[in-house]
């Protein structure tokens, strides 16, 4: 493989849903996974967690990134709190590095 050519191409919504299919098994550690044509939500415990793995769409196909939040962005509104997330692009031809930075992101130290 030469430098900068991808692996896979997602070009159209089955290659984005197959790449977010092959993340998401190698996150193992978490009991559910929503999955579909615009995100990869994990649940743990019935605990929506603040990260998504999501595509959008752009020139040349679509663009992997995650969704991020942090309880210091929220800011609160007259119907409660609203969460800015951050989007970090993410590679579109390794699943498991994907699947690290989301274990980076999610990981808590211990208490």
């Amino acid at each position: 493989m030469r430098v900068g050519e991808s692996v896979i191409m997602l070009n159209n919504p089955d290659t984005v849903v197959r790449y977010f299919s092959e993340v998401a098994d190698l996150l193992t550690e978490y009991e559910e996974k929503t999955l579909d044509a615009d995100r990869l939500i994990l649940t743990v415990r019935n605990v929506t967690l603040g990260v998504q793995l999501a595509a959008r769409r752009g020139d040349g196909g679509y663009k992997p990134y995650l969704a991020t939040s942090d309880t210091e962005e929220q800011t609160e509104t007259g119907s409660g709190f609203n969460v800015t997330p951050r989007f970090t692009p993410q590679p579109a031809d390794d699943a498991g590095i994907v699947a690290a930075n989301i274990r980076t992101v999610l990981s808590e130290p211990d208490s």
